[in-house]
């Protein structure tokens, strides 16, 4: 799968792509995460939470403990980040002052996708529909 991202945001669209899969936050949930949000004293966090204001409907905030398989994926892009403020964008556009758009985030999914030559619907709603059944693949290998 890390084939399948290149360029100078390869680390961060892995990133968007593993933790959407694994953390079952709805798109706009997972882009409007901070830095601040996955680390605290330097440290990958251990649980992610997604402030109410973020969600939709009126329901609070949600919170979900980070799979280690989305941990490994942050870390390449934390690192390439490097020493940033709390407030900065987790998936920053290209202008870096805001995080990338819904429309760019189902590029990169639709693009890793077909890469891998996935099937099944995809969209950004197939990561949260494949972490809340571990048993049910939304991707899978076409044949």
């Amino acid at each position: 799968m890390a084939a399948s991202f290149s360029g100078k945001y390869a680390a961060r669209d892995q990133a968007l792509f593993v933790l959407g899969c694994f953390s079952g936050f709805r798109i706009s949930e997972l882009l409007s995460l901070t830095v601040g949000d996955v680390v605290e004293h330097g440290r990958i966090v251990k649980t992610v939470s997604v402030r109410r204001s973020n969600m939709k409907g009126s329901r609070g905030g949600r919170s979900i403990s980070l799979n280690p398989k989305a941990k490994k994926a942050l870390e390449p892009w934390l690192a390439q980040l490097g020493d940033v403020l709390s407030s900065f964008p987790l998936f920053p556009s290209r202008k870096g002052d805001k995080s990338i758009s819904r429309a760019q985030a189902h590029r990169i999914i639709a693009e890793a996708a077909a890469v891998n030559e996935l099937g099944g619907k995809v969209s950004t709603h197939s990561m949260p529909r494949s972490a809340s059944s571990p048993s049910r693949t939304i991707f899978y290998r076409k044949p």
